[in-house]
């Protein structure tokens, strides 16, 4: 079949082939590009989780740090504590549409963050009891709630922030190794695309033009011979396709018959003609010799 196909019918669809080869290529390539920027998106949205949790850890340490004064035998200094917590960083961020769009990935996460709720509160109602405490001028009941159970809920409730932080942190590890790996596989199945397409145009372009270059010249060679004067008229190009080349082919071989009848015709005529020419010439010798006896 793709004998008998108009080369120009070949070079479209080659050209149609190597368009879709280049058109898989460049999808293959853009299906890794938006894989990446997906995990990008979703590495950003990790990453914001996690500087709100350092920075509700840091906002605990800065909020203990005057209970810390307290125990060291300083003054309560209540204007750096704080005692809602409502106003708290950590309620701020439970309440939040980042967090709540970020349970939709890792609906784990919840558990983790409803763990902290009870011991966070529970160090709050421990630090309402020791600015009471020390607004009653009880020192000691203040110092000893810092000691005994607001250091248990602290410790407790940045455990719980550890946790939350591991969490992330793991995730984004996951999410850094798969960017890696998927890196990885688009480089390499890039590079064979486009080994294999060079393979295929190197290929198809030499059997494509192996087979022009090979039909040109026999037509070139054969268009020389008549051009020269000395073809053989019997001689026809074997023709085996009806593409351009064999239509080209075939009107050469017309060409050639038809010299060839005309060759055959002038033939014909010549041998008549010499054949009346010996006639006129042998009844001329008669002719002669009668007049000659007659003389």
């Amino acid at each position: 079949m793709l004998k008998n196909m108009k080369m120009s019918t070949k070079f479209i669809m080659t050209g149609i082939f190597l368009f879709i080869l280049m058109f898989f290529i460049a999808f293959m390539s853009q299906s890794s590009i938006s894989n990446i920027n997906e995990s990008a998106k979703l590495m950003n949205q990790y990453e914001n989780i996690y500087k709100e949790l350092k920075n509700i850890e840091s906002e605990m340490f800065s909020w203990r740090e005057p209970m810390i004064n307290m125990f060291l035998g300083e003054d309560l200094d209540l204007k750096k504590i704080q005692t809602d917590p409502e106003k708290s960083l950590l309620n701020k961020f439970l309440k939040s549409q980042a967090l709540t769009d970020f349970y939709d990935h890792e609906p784990e996460f919840k558990a983790l963050t409803d763990s902290i709720k009870k011991p966070y509160n529970t160090m709050f109602n421990n630090t309402k009891t020791i600015v009471s405490a020390w607004n009653e001028g009880d020192v000691d009941t203040a110092i000893d709630t810092f000691k005994t159970k607001l250091k248990k809920s602290f410790d407790t409730s940045v455990l719980k922030l550890h946790d939350m932080t591991k969490f992330i942190g793991e995730k984004v590890e996951v999410i850094n190794e798969k960017n890696s790996n998927v890196a990885s596989s688009s480089k390499l199945n890039l590079i064979i695309a486009v080994v294999v397409s060079m393979i295929l145009m190197v290929g198809i372009g030499t059997i494509v033009m192996k087979k022009f270059l090979s039909k040109m010249n026999l037509l070139k060679h054969r268009a020389k011979d008549l051009s020269e004067g000395e073809a053989d008229l019997t001689k026809i190009i074997d023709v085996d396709s009806t593409d351009e080349f064999g239509e080209l082919a075939g009107y050469i071989n017309s060409f050639i018959n038809k010299v060839l009848e005309l060759v055959r015709k002038i033939n014909m005529t010549s041998k008549d003609i010499k054949r009346s020419t010996e006639d006129v010439s042998s009844g001329s010798s008669d002719l002669a010799q009668r007049t000659n006896e007659q003389a």
